[in-house]
């Protein structure tokens, strides 16, 4: 297929060119939503598709198949992606945006990710670093090994 979008035939089709004819379509192709048109013998043929019918759309680079009441996108990367903690965003297309969200001493840019220096966290050339002493992070083996973080370098943690 050549494409998907066009509602009206293009002026100077090539001979065996097909296109899925789409909701709006003028001209020659007016009524016939859906159908593929296919251009021999200097005229238009006209094909009512049938379930399960696939199609490579040139002009996009994806395939399509015909579900019983539309095309649907088929083949490639359908996988629908789910935001995580800290995210926002998401879905199921060819780009898909997740977008940091911004809190408690993280900086959220166009570009980057950054965090606020404070309370023990010591942003610099080197990365982040936090200052902790012997007491604010306790693994407690009587309790189910619980590992236990508190006060760091006079800040809640």
């Amino acid at each position: 297929m050549k494409d998907q979008h066009l509602t009206a035939p293009p002026g100077s089709p090539v001979e065996a060119d097909r296109y899925i004819i789409p909701s709006g379509a003028t001209g020659v192709w007016a009524g016939k939503s859906s159908q593929i048109a296919e251009y021999a013998a200097g005229s238009w043929a006209y094909y009512v598709p049938a379930v399960g019918w696939t199609a490579y759309v040139d002009d996009e680079q994806k395939i399509y198949s015909w579900n019983g009441s539309a095309w649907v996108r088929t083949g490639g990367a359908l996988q629908t992606i789910t935001a995580g903690n800290g995210l926002t965003g998401g879905g199921q297309a060819d780009s898909v945006t997740l977008t940091v969200g911004a809190g408690n001493g993280i900086i959220v840019g166009s570009t980057s990710v950054a965090a606020k220096p404070g309370k023990g966290i010591l942003v610099n050339s080197t990365g982040i670093e936090v200052n902790i002493d012997g007491t604010s992070i306790v693994y407690d083996s009587a309790n189910g090994n619980q590992l236990t973080v508190s006060t760091i370098d006079g800040g809640t943690f």
